[in-house]
């Protein structure tokens, strides 16, 4: 059961100023289209759907199954505190789904009225998360939404003026989910559908419009570059190394690596293994300078800093809400 506490004497919101959670998301910017792939499974029915505003906003998600929130923020932010120590942040005009891998906290700046508009559904399905739009395979992906139980949720997204058209799905679903006649349930999946529908599609078509930019070699070199990187967490390789691996300049993998990924190659690496870093601590029950070292970074004081770069938190910040878990 997922509760939604909208009380405002017994919510309580986290104590954070507002200029540190914007230091903490700033990482993201830059960053390529985060999204979803949903293969449905079973026929949804209506949990809730409503329009929320509140002085204080808290909840909590814990991998929740077959359970999947569309929201837009509409006044306000929504901080996202997740177990792993990254932090996001949900600017008004922003789609924001929640979904099965959710696992976090989240809540309002103290004193700011947050405001979104929301519908909640129950519902198996498969989730597959693509960090950037380079991971998916477009023409099998188009393969699978033609089959008519593939959905596309776009994570944390902006989609400009096409909001107008989101929020009208939202808004016909609470209609229908709140009126008293024997159809209205079955009226409201309708209204949600149509409103994956519309999701699948803004999706989809910044897909094509990001394939139709990139050559394939582009795509290729890329992707190779993305897979020897994953093998070579335990060593100091270069980009020159990567680029000499490839047989490509180092000028030109910089180049193709940012058009690609909307990020350099260096950050990209940065990621990767504070990735392993936190999954290290977390399996294996190692210190910093322990897991640092498993992934080629010796020097623990540029370990600390690089952690807290990419992550937003200190190692130490992180350590305490993983040994709190």
């Amino acid at each position: 059961m997922i509760l939604i506490y909208m009380d405002k004497t017994d919510i309580t919101c986290y104590n954070i100023a507002k200029k540190q959670i914007e230091r903490l998301s700033s990482y993201k910017k830059g960053f390529a289209m985060v999204f979803y792939e949903l293969e449905i499974l079973s026929a949804p029915s209506i949990l809730f759907a409503c329009s929320v505003e509140t002085e204080k906003y808290r909840n909590r998600f814990n991998t929740p199954e077959r359970f999947v929130e569309i929201s837009i923020c509409e006044q306000g932010h929504i901080i996202f505190a997740h177990k792993n120590g990254k932090k996001e942040i949900a600017r008004p005009g922003m789609i924001v789904p929640i979904l099965k891998d959710a696992d976090c906290d989240t809540f309002s700046y103290e004193n700011e009225i947050q405001c979104h508009t929301t519908v909640g559904v129950r519902v198996d399905y498969h989730l597959t998360r693509y960090e950037n739009e380079s991971e998916c395979d477009l023409d099998a992906l188009t393969q699978r939404i033609k089959s008519g139980n593939v959905v596309l949720l776009p994570h944390l997204y902006d989609p400009g003026d096409k909001i107008q058209r989101i929020m009208s799905g939202l808004k016909e679903t609470i209609s229908q989910y709140v009126t008293e006649s024997p159809e209205a349930p079955m009226l409201a999946v309708s209204c949600w559908y149509r409103l994956c529908a519309a999701l699948t599609e803004i999706v989809h078509t910044h897909l094509c419009q990001y394939h139709a930019f990139l050559q394939p070699s582009e795509q290729m070199y890329v992707k190779k570059a993305m897979q020897y990187i994953g093998g070579i967490n335990k060593s100091q390789r270069s980009i020159q190394d990567i680029a000499n691996h490839l047989n490509i300049s180092e000028g030109y993998l910089h180049r193709i690596f940012k058009k690609t990924m909307n990020c350099t190659i260096s950050e990209y690496i940065n990621r990767q293994r504070i990735s392993a870093i936190v999954e290290l601590v977390k399996n294996k029950n190692l210190t910093l300078r322990e897991a640092a070292y498993n992934v080629g970074i010796e020097d623990q004081s540029y370990a600390s800093r690089l952690f807290r770069k990419v992550t937003g938190i200190s190692f130490r910040e992180f350590f305490t809400m993983h040994m709190n878990e």
